[in-house]
């Protein structure tokens, strides 16, 4: 008898130990696969695919963040510190700023601007005139692969703070000019038996556009420029990840499924003769970016806060 009780509570312990391995592995899971989600250790700048330097923040870590400056005149470093305190980083010259802060939440804001009116001499009248990109980049080691994952998911918040349009109405033609947010992830073919191996496509989500509050999702090649990469952009539908407009300039949640995305612009490609023999496992995320266009004279400003891609594995 006194076997049988050992036996039971032995049972018992190992089938609670299994349970909590379970929980643990499963926490672990959903941890935030981005590395210094708060932007804490700075960014490494580029310009023209050049490094040029470090934006340093309030630690003094691995940076993992990027920061690129497309067709801006007036190229940031780190000598365009106007705030440096223990709660306060703000970088800032005539045609950005930069700064990271806590608010009175204790969230650690990323808070960008670009003053479009400085960097166009003359507004933009040609789709092919360059216009101001500034993107915030990080690259997840190994890749996001959808065959590895039970879920996958992004959820952010996010404010735009201010648009201004310093141009006549004469001027400004929203065929060619607008003012623009979207997060992007590369999202790239890495089977190598599959033909399609390596290729790659673009998939966004849009935070803000100003010709529209919910704008329909568009599929467009990415080419006809200098620094193209030829293959396709895809946004989703606004209305699919977002219930009320960000023109409010108020805090918004954003919470989004991202293997469904990942589906979803796999059919929206092979529509576009993209991804022709590729299927969903074949698929890895590759790159994060926060990315603004400023294709006219306009002021945009951009808050985003408590970034997470968390995943349950398989």
């Amino acid at each position: 008898m006194k076997r049988i009780i050992s036996f039971v509570i032995s049972f018992v312990i190992a089938a609670c130990l299994v349970s909590s391995l379970a929980s643990c592995n499963k926490e672990e899971n959903n941890v935030n696969i981005l590395k210094d989600s708060e932007f804490k250790n700075g960014f490494m700048l580029f310009n023209k695919g050049n490094s040029i330097g470090n934006l340093p923040t309030f630690e003094k870590g691995i940076r993992s963040w990027f920061m690129y400056q497309n067709n801006s005149r007036f190229i940031m470093k780190k000598e365009a510190i106007k705030v440096d305190t223990e709660t306060e980083k703000l970088y800032e010259n005539e045609g950005k700023k930069v700064r990271i802060y806590y608010d009175e939440n204790g969230d650690v804001v990323l808070n960008f601007a670009l003053y479009c009116d400085n960097e166009y001499e003359t507004p933009r009248t040609q789709t092919s005139d360059p216009w101001v990109h500034l993107m915030f980049e990080q690259r997840f080691e190994g890749g996001l692969k959808a065959s590895d994952y039970k879920s996958l998911n992004l959820s952010l918040q996010v404010q735009n703070n201010q648009l201004i349009n310093h141009m006549t109405p004469e001027e400004h033609n929203p065929n060619i000019m607008c003012a623009q947010t979207n997060i992007y992830f590369i999202l790239r073919n890495v089977n190598e038996s599959s033909s399609d191996y390596q290729s790659f496509i673009w998939l966004g989500l849009t935070m803000f556009d100003d010709r529209s509050e919910f704008p329909a999702g568009t599929y467009m090649v990415d080419t006809g420029f200098e620094g193209a990469t030829d293959t396709l952009i895809y946004t989703a539908n606004m209305r699919n990840y977002l219930d009320s407009s960000v023109h409010d300039k108020q805090w918004h949640d954003i919470d989004c499924d991202l293997l469904a995305l990942m589906e979803e612009a796999l059919g929206k490609a092979k529509a576009k003769n993209f991804f022709k023999n590729t299927e969903l496992s074949d698929l890895s995320l590759e790159n994060f970016y926060i990315s603004t266009e400023v294709s006219g004279n306009f002021t945009h400003e951009m808050s985003f806060k408590n970034i997470v891609v968390s995943g349950e594995n398989k």
